[in-house]
Formats: structure tokens, C-alpha cells, sequence
């Protein structure tokens, strides 16, 4: 059973990204939050297998979010999620130890492969993004 926690300030968008985890066998969703505040190291934050982060926090820098995240679990699985393929946030996400940059527009799609995925250990590019870049994935 992987679990599963997401940060995003859209409540319509995290109601609904809840119930496709929900319909993935073996995914537990364990938590959700609107912003950061959840995540001070003071407050109780159930660790998560797989946290997913939206790209434009309210309240932090979403990379400096995954950078102390990923300090502080290093075996978390951080995926950041945009509404749009930029090329500095597949640069900027690897930096800061994200280990997926995936556009919200087809995540659904290929949800359950990239769970399955991560596991591994690998960087995953979403498609769009590596297009972008020029990586491959």
C-alpha cells in the first residue's frame, strides 16, 4: 500500500485528484493540505510514500518546499504538478530533489504508471516537459 498526501490550494482540483487515487488499487490517500503550513517540521505530518505538489504555493516557494521535504524524508517520492510546461520547472523540480514534474492536464492519464514508476528511483519527466528540455524519458 502506497501512501499518499497532496498540497494544493484548489480544493475543486484536490476533491477530484482524491477520488482517481482513490480508484488506483493499492493507494491510499492519507492527507491534504491548501498550503505548506501542514509541513513545519513542529506540526504532526504523516509521511507519506508519495507527496504531490502543486507548482504555485500561496505561502512558499513550491521548490524550497520540495528541497526541505526531501531533507527531511528522503525516501518520499516528491512529484510536482503544473497547469503548464515550463522548462525551468523540470530544472528547477530536479534540483530541489522532486523526482517528477507532471502538467495537471495528464496526470489522470497516466496516474497509476507513474506511481508504479517512481519506485524505482528514477527521475520521471512528464512528456510534454521533456519535449521542452530536450530530455528523453
Amino acid at each position: 500500500m502506497k501512501t499518499v498526501f497532496i498540497i494544493d490550494d484548489h480544493i475543486a482540483f484536490r476533491t477530484g485528484f482524491r477520488m482517481m487515487l482513490g480508484m488506483i488499487p493499492g493507494v491510499m490517500v492519507i492527507g491534504e493540505a491548501s498550503s505548506s503550513a501542514i509541513l513545519i517540521p513542529e506540526t504532526t505530518f504523516p509521511a507519506a510514500d508519495v507527496v504531490f505538489l502543486d507548482v504555485h504555493l500561496k505561502n512558499i516557494n513550491s521548490f524550497e518546499l520540495t528541497r526541505n521535504l526531501h531533507n527531511l524524508y528522503p525516501w518520499m517520492k516528491i512529484i510536482i504538478l503544473s497547469m503548464f510546461s515550463e522548462p525551468d520547472y523540470v530544472t528547477n523540480g530536479k534540483q530541489a530533489g522532486a523526482d517528477a514534474v507532471v502538467l495537471k492536464s495528464v496526470v489522470s492519464d497516466a496516474l497509476g504508471t507513474l506511481l508504479q514508476e517512481l519506485f524505482p528511483g528514477e527521475f520521471i519527466f512528464d512528456e510534454k516537459c521533456s519535449q521542452l528540455t530536450g530530455k528523453n524519458t
